[in-house]
């Protein structure tokens, strides 16, 4: 959940308060990233 909203629902399934928001908010959230550094690295070739 990010910001209080499960960002793996899908679009159809968010309600309409949920979308509006989304789309057409002046509020620019944060959101606290943190890489996980548990996670393998990729090997790149």
């Amino acid at each position: 959940m990010t910001l209080g909203y499960d960002v793996d629902k899908p679009w159809k399934d968010l309600p309409k308060k949920v979308r509006d928001w989304v789309l057409f908010t002046e509020e620019q959230p944060t959101v606290p990233y943190m890489p996980d550094s548990r996670r393998k690295k990729r090997n790149r070739r």
